[in-house]
């Protein structure tokens, strides 16, 4: 373990198949830029879940290895979560407009935020650059992110990950079903990496 985690290699050439979420990365802001200044809370937080869950190397190469299988079916899984979230009147609440209406814009702008967070999950990255990134990312939807519209409930930040769990391995068994050691390899490394976000995400409402 080191300053926050474990750290990684480079992710692997993606060999002409860039996937849609190879793709945010790339386009994605520097995490060190986007993250607020180092506190030792969240590097202790980060340190603790990539211990307790076993977080290790082998389990960051799974994740950017099997992050092109996932990639072709990034919209389509970013798509449903935003309806999953229209489905339901707790969260669809934070999108819409007084009159009812859903609030096309502010969507779209929450849908690439989303995408954004994706990419930094699957780049494998464990260092404390990272967990500064993924904890300001669950700050925003906390009391402490500034905007009192955008307080979003534990509840529903814990649903989220279970439902993007389920939909993650969802895509990595059809993926993967001829291939039993990978599949669970696969299945393993992205369980651990969702949880060491929610783990964030949670100490962010202190």
């Amino acid at each position: 373990m080191t300053d926050g985690g474990v750290s990684s290699a480079p992710p692997p050439a993606d060999n002409g198949r860039m996937s849609a979420i190879t793709q945010h990365a790339a386009s994605r802001p520097d995490e060190s830029a986007a993250a607020p200044p180092a506190d030792p809370l969240v590097l202790r937080a980060w340190a603790f879940a990539c211990g307790f869950l076993d977080w290790t190397e082998d389990d960051a190469a799974a994740v950017r290895e099997s992050a092109p299988l996932i990639g072709p079916h990034i919209d389509g899984l970013v798509d449903a979560a935003f309806d999953q979230f229209a489905a339901f009147a707790d969260t669809a609440q934070f999108f819409t407009r007084p009159d009812g209406t859903l609030d096309e814009a502010y969507l779209h702008a929450h849908k690439r935020r989303f995408l954004s967070w994706l990419a930094a999950v699957a780049s494998g990255n464990d260092d404390a650059a990272h967990a500064r990134y993924v904890a300001s990312v669950g700050r925003a939807h906390t009391p402490m992110g500034g905007d009192p519209s955008v307080v979003i409930p534990r509840r529903l930040i814990v649903a989220l990950m279970g439902w993007l769990s389920v939909a993650i391995c969802n895509v990595l068994h059809a993926a993967l079903a001829k291939e039993p050691d990978q599949l669970r390899r696969a299945t393993v490394a992205w369980q651990k990496r969702l949880t060491t976000s929610l783990v964030l995400f949670m100490m962010e409402y202190r």
